[in-house]
């Protein structure tokens, strides 16, 4: 399942465990693929997915850049 424009937007500045799960599984991605596209590791990604943690500045950042260049290319 890939993103619609306009159908969802990332937060502006924190994500929390919806919104993490949410981009991932609507790029089809498994939380293997997404820690290592971040540079994080698994545990990491199931630990903002369950909400035990949120993504701190460096991911959040990083989760918003994904999230606007999968937009450009027309996957997100």
């Amino acid at each position: 399942m890939k993103l619609k424009k306009g159908t969802w937007q990332p937060p502006p500045n924190a994500w929390n465990a919806d919104q993490v799960h949410q981009l991932r599984r609507s790029l089809d991605w498994s939380q293997v693929e997404l820690a290592r596209r971040l540079g994080a590791t698994v545990q990491t990604v199931s630990n903002w997915e369950r909400g035990a943690v949120i993504p701190g500045h460096r991911y959040t950042r990083a989760l918003l850049a994904l999230w606007t260049k999968e937009l450009k290319k027309g996957t997100a």
